[in-house]
């Protein structure tokens, strides 16, 4: 996969912005599998936090919920 090659080319929080823009290029994901993929790319789970929250905020990414109880979800998506 390609974005691991532009790490050392960026901040850890700019890699991880990287990661998640690479991650979600083909639509919308459960929370839990980018969070699993961002770990395994060496990621830690503050940086990756806080690189959602940017994104987030700049109204490049977009939550939503399904479910109630045990058995909600959530996924993450890149705004159009």
């Amino acid at each position: 996969m390609e974005v691991y090659l532009i790490n050392a080319l960026f901040s850890p929080r700019e890699y991880a912005k990287q990661f998640i823009m690479q991650f979600l290029k083909n639509g919308e994901v459960l929370t839990a599998e980018l969070d699993e993929a961002a770990e395994v790319a060496g990621i830690s789970r503050n940086t990756l936090g806080r690189a959602k929250t940017e994104l987030s905020k700049s109204g490049i990414l977009k939550f939503r919920n399904e479910g109630f109880g045990e058995n909600k979800v959530f996924y993450i998506r890149i705004e159009n």
